[in-house]
């Protein structure tokens, strides 16, 4: 169930940040891969670590659904440009400034699930 909460705020997240449509279709597409959390029937490996520590530490679960969110845009970024950097990008699918702006966007996502923290998780659990 969490995990469908995870994909509902990258989806959300993504459509109400103000980027442009053509950087939100390509992120979405990025989070579509195989493995990330928007491709259909994937188990979001990331997220899933994520949700499964929370879990077993009886975490808020408010909290998990934030945090897991920034794993998968971070782990989306690393990924993204570690493809820039090894050149293992499919040729001609994107010129590589759009690819490292995804990147770039991606851990600002991250960044920003971050911020959202600390309004859902009491002082004595940080």
């Amino acid at each position: 169930m969490q995990l469908a909460q995870v994909v509902q705020h990258v989806q959300t997240m993504l459509g109400t940040c103000g980027i442009t449509e053509e950087l939100r279709v390509l992120l979405l597409r990025l989070l579509a891969h195989r493995g990330r959390i928007l491709h259909p029937g994937s188990a979001g490996e990331w997220p899933t670590i994520v949700l499964e520590i929370c879990q077993a530490f009886d975490g808020d679960p408010a909290a998990v659904v934030i945090a897991a969110s920034a794993i998968e845009c971070a782990t989306a970024a690393v990924d993204v440009i570690d493809d820039l950097l090894d050149e293992e990008w499919t040729p001609g699918a994107v010129e590589p400034r759009r690819r490292l702006n995804a990147g770039l966007a991606l851990s600002q996502f991250a960044q920003h699930c971050l911020h959202e923290l600390p309004a859902l998780i009491s002082a004595e659990r940080v």
